[in-house]
């Protein structure tokens, strides 16, 4: 089973390192990354290719699309879902991480469950260290979209899982361009409205917390007029 990793790039230079060794050296092997450069003005780009050089046996697996032009989060993640040819896809944001066996839990409870989707527990993580693993909701899908949506108590992440490729072709599920903020929100739950999901309590994701130039810590009125 193909796993595409989607990660978009933009003024990461001081996280792309970490990232993507964390990827590289997944235990799991049949996979494919897909890197999107949205016209990241800093180091990012050459620090990556020399991150890309030091894993040889990964060289052939990696797919570097460059935007001509500067065009935000959600087309960033549209123009990865485009260029990926795994049966699963996971996103990954590129100051963040993921443990080693991530991908192989993942896709091994794929298997076992027959789920579309999979979520996996995750951890915070900042100064090098990760934080208490956060289990995923065991509730039915129904229940945790209406918590999502209405309560707001569940995160609407879009990175922690494994989605089947075909669940987003099949309902004409994709990214929006020009949404850069909480365009996860406007993509996630009308993916699990569709899916059978399961999950695992296995952390499968380290989501940073100390990179104060992230969308999550800086709220732009650009980024703001988008969510409209």
């Amino acid at each position: 089973m193909k796993v595409s990793l989607l990660i978009p790039i933009y003024g990461v230079e001081n996280y792309i390192e970490e990232c993507a060794t964390s990827l590289f050296e997944q235990t799991y092997e049949d996979l494919e990354y897909v890197f999107v450069d949205d016209c990241s003005a800093d180091e990012s780009i050459a620090l990556l290719r020399q991150t890309i050089a030091r894993y040889p046996q990964r060289q052939p697996q990696v797919k570097l699309v460059h935007h001509a032009v500067n065009r935000g989060l959600g087309a960033a993640r549209l123009t990865a879902m485009q260029h990926a040819d795994g049966e699963c896809l996971m996103h990954v944001d590129s100051d963040d991480l993921l443990p080693p066996s991530a991908v192989k839990t993942l896709v091994e409870k794929m298997k076992q469950s027959g789920a579309e989707v999979v979520d996996g527990g995750w951890a915070s993580y900042a100064s090098g260290k990760a934080g208490k693993v956060q289990k995923p909701f065991h509730g039915s899908t129904s229940h945790y979209v209406k918590r999502m949506l209405c309560h707001n108590v569940e995160p609407y992440r879009i990175w922690g899982r494994l989605y089947k490729r075909s669940l987003f072709a099949e309902h004409h599920l994709l990214p929006i361009e020009g949404i850069d903020y909480g365009e996860d929100l406007a993509l996630v739950p009308r993916v699990l409205y569709y899916a059978k999901r399961a999950t695992t309590d296995e952390c499968c994701y380290y989501y940073r917390q100390d990179n104060v130039a992230s969308y999550s810590h800086t709220i732009s009125e650009k980024a703001t007029l988008s969510c409209r």
